[in-house]
């Protein structure tokens, strides 16, 4: 049996080991450090895919009546394909002619420098198809030549083929050619010449 001495001696020996090399004897004195308990991560719920929907394709709706065609042209062979009234500029006139459906026209010449708007009447008639021809037939033609102080009148027939352009169903312009006229001015006025509508 040990004596007193000896085990308050060791119990000393011991402390002053202890506090001189805590380092060297950790597990006898050092406070144990607690250990760190990690905290897991927030689960992150992944976002939606988005799909890009295309945007609708606009189509165009024509608005009102689709616009006529222009036919290539034909040679005129009824009242339907000449029936309106025309005009063409000449210098500084413009002749007119109105063809009727009733197989009646009128020629005027109006003036567009001299004395504008003013409308010169120069002949009515008739005027038939014949053989793919138009015939204008008149009473009023004449030759300029003065007979005792006024113009000699006489009745006269035009021949011309006359090619007409239609829009749709409606002619648009009328083209002559002069065959024969013996009204040497009237068959001027037409022979190459294009006619359009004329203004009312």
């Amino acid at each position: 049996m040990r004596s007193p001495i000896c085990v308050m001696s060791t119990v000393a020996t011991l402390a002053m080991l202890g506090s001189s090399a805590c380092g060297a004897l950790p597990g006898l004195f050092a406070t144990p450090t607690p250990t760190a308990t990690l905290t897991p991560l927030p689960t992150f719920t992944p976002l939606p895919t988005i799909t890009s929907t295309p945007a609708p394709t606009l189509t165009r709706t024509p608005s009102g009546s689709p616009t006529p065609t222009t036919q290539p042209k034909i040679v005129a062979a009824k009242r339907a394909d000449v029936v309106g009234r025309w005009s063409s500029p000449l210098s500084d006139q413009t002749i007119r002619i109105e063809f009727r459906p009733d197989g009646s026209f009128d020629l005027d010449v109006v003036e567009i420098l001299n004395r504008p708007g003013d409308v010169y009447h120069v002949q009515e008639g008739i005027f038939r198809f014949t053989g793919g021809n138009l015939i204008l037939d008149a009473d009023y033609c004449h030759t300029y030549q003065l007979v005792a102080g006024v113009y000699a009148y006489f009745h006269c027939q035009g021949t011309f083929k006359v090619y007409s352009t239609y829009r749709g169903e409606t002619p648009v312009v009328l083209s002559f050619v002069r065959v024969t006229d013996p009204f040497l001015e009237r068959g001027t006025w037409f022979d190459g010449r294009n006619f359009g509508p004329a203004e009312q």
